[in-house]
């Protein structure tokens, strides 16, 4: 069965905005950024174990190095750097994991990452489309930090957003996001989630209510656009 696609027109404004009285939308967490973020947490705790087990010397005499090159004092603080160096690590993934995720706002799409923050108007998508993760990356031609990310998430359904244009200057918009974000065969992105058809009915309700407001409704005195609202924070 071929995957349903939605066609979505555009009102030539690039910046259409929605209503004010919009909620937010639910936000779906971005799993390649979660399978990256990942690789780095056991090295975090192996680094942690080894830091706290350098510090038995100093409780457990029979443990204290003899005729070594370092005492027993130094061995402790070289622990105490590890068990830092592997609390920072773990942190730094929990970071990178809570804010990576896509979500829509009431007058743009959000795109977060910890390197930083996309807004895309919602007059700039023109396609919606769900396609299978293997169906654009082929196991066996997966190598290094792309197997390890991408193998475990070939089997997702994903959703591919295609855009008229970038927000930003792509280059940019490449140093902001991972590639994993974009699609790898148009101009747009690749949204890995979890339940993506939730986020296509979700994000195709947003559009379409913007384009509603872009035919006819204008919005009311003092209300904020998206980039200056982005902006702003």
């Amino acid at each position: 069965m071929m995957a349903r696609t939605s066609s979505l027109s555009t009102s030539p404004d690039p910046q259409s905005e929605a209503p004010p009285d919009v909620t937010t939308g639910k936000r779906y967490p971005l799993l390649v950024y979660r399978q990256a973020a990942r690789r780095y947490r056991p090295v975090g705790v192996l680094l942690f174990v080894v830091g706290l087990l350098a510090q038995l010397p100093l409780f457990i005499g029979e443990l204290r190095p003899q005729n070594m090159f370092i005492t027993y004092q130094q061995l402790s603080l070289l622990g105490l750097g590890a068990i830092g160096a592997g609390v920072l690590l773990w942190l730094a993934a929990q970071y990178e994991i809570r804010r990576a995720f896509v979500q829509c706002q009431p007058d743009y799409l959000l795109i977060s990452t910890a390197s930083g923050r996309v807004a895309v108007a919602y007059a700039r998508f023109n396609t919606l489309k769900p396609v299978k993760v293997s169906g654009l990356y082929k196991k066996e031609d997966l190598k290094g930090r792309d197997r390890n990310i991408l193998k475990p998430l070939l089997k997702e359904t994903a959703l591919e957003a295609l855009v008229t244009d970038y927000p930003l200057p792509e280059k940019e918009m490449r140093r902001r996001l991972s590639r994993y974000v974009f699609s790898p065969r148009d101009q747009g992105f690749l949204f890995i989630v979890k339940k993506s058809s939730d986020l296509n009915m979700e994000l195709t309700a947003f559009i379409s209510r913007a384009r509603e407001v872009a035919a006819g409704v204008q919005a009311p005195t003092g209300y904020v656009g998206p980039f200056e609202r982005v902006a702003r924070r």
